[in-house]
């Protein structure tokens, strides 16, 4: 994906002078409107994205860096702040398993809202061997049964519903514990992870 990215950007500089040259051809025609939203949609293209660092775990990297992109493609706001050395102890299909099912998931709540984002942080509970995994993302309703379950919005729940199990048994191998809640004030569905580092 970054080796891709890369190259959408040497083609993006590539065309920039043809781009050059249309601007100045509205400019002598003096299209100030049509000149604004030329560069506006310049500006907004993903090719122009900075992905290459968000966090100092490579794997963890590389997907955060994939969701970035997919979010920006979706209108999302994307924002990680994951502390260094918060996530080395995980193994690197936990950190795929984890950080995916749960990106995934914030990903499809957040879809088709206006003003949606997707947060997540992660950092170590200070003085102690704990790292906190926060993530609060837009949730149009409450996706919560009058039980407490998890209600899947796909076409057929009985299918679905593994993502959230891996991410208990991953939550249950660190010696951890999942909170998930829907704040309705504001639209926004937490997720709080505790997990304990390994030595």
């Amino acid at each position: 994906m970054l080796h891709l990215q890369n190259e959408n950007q040497r083609i993006l500089i590539h065309d920039m002078k043809k781009h050059l040259q249309s601007i100045a051809l509205l400019n002598e025609d003096n299209e100030n409107e049509k000149i604004r939203a030329y560069i506006d949609q310049l500006m907004q293209s993903s090719d122009l994205l900075e992905f290459s660092k968000i966090c100092d775990h490579k794997i963890l990297n590389n997907i955060l860096c994939r969701y970035k992109k997919v979010c920006n493609d979706l209108h999302i706001a994307f924002h990680a702040d994951i502390r260094s050395n918060t996530t080395t102890f995980l193994s690197d299909s936990d950190v795929t398993s984890l950080f995916c099912n749960m990106l995934d998931n914030a990903v499809e709540a957040s879809n088709h809202i206006k003003d949606s984002y997707i947060e997540i942080t992660a950092a170590q509970r200070k003085h102690t061997p704990f790292i906190i995994i926060t993530m609060i993302n837009s949730c149009a309703c409450n996706p919560f049964s009058p039980n407490g379950e998890l209600v899947s919005s796909k076409p057929d729940p009985q299918a679905h519903g593994f993502g959230i199990k891996s991410i208990e048994k991953i939550v249950h191998n660190y010696n951890g514990n999942m909170q998930m809640y829907y704040d309705g004030e504001t639209f926004t569905f937490h997720t709080i992870i505790m997990l304990k580092m390994k030595p």
